[in-house]
């Protein structure tokens, strides 16, 4: 079995697709599927209700209301979920990083802060 220092350097030399990073981060969405499905079909009746506005004028009103509903449902579910997300995928990063030896620290400091600041 691989050290933890070469298991992380052999992960961060490998090269991931599209379709497993956007499906690895589906997964952390999934985790909040409650608000996530919610946030799906008001992103659906706010772009179809975008074509609406040619509409009898009485129907404006109406209309406008919906927008404002499902406008607000979505961007507050997804900004929601998103939060969630960013602060799963920092938990577990700094999991990660907790398992490590202090010998892939000192191997890996002077190369980041070469990258970082040079």
């Amino acid at each position: 079995m691989p050290s933890p220092a070469a298991a992380m350097a052999e992960s961060t030399t490998k090269q991931y697709t599209a379709k497993y990073l956007y499906l690895r981060l589906l997964g952390y969405a999934w985790k909040h599927r409650l608000v996530f499905l919610l946030g799906i079909p008001a992103m659906a009746v706010l772009s179809a209700t975008n074509t609406g506005f040619h509409a009898l004028p009485l129907l404006l009103f109406a209309l406008m209301v919906v927008r404002a509903v499902a406008g607000f449902t979505s961007n507050f579910s997804m900004r929601w979920v998103s939060r969630r997300m960013v602060e799963q995928l920092r938990l577990d990063a700094f999991r990660r990083l907790m398992t490590l030896p202090i010998s892939f620290f000192d191997g890996h400091y002077a190369k980041l802060y070469h990258k970082q600041f040079h």
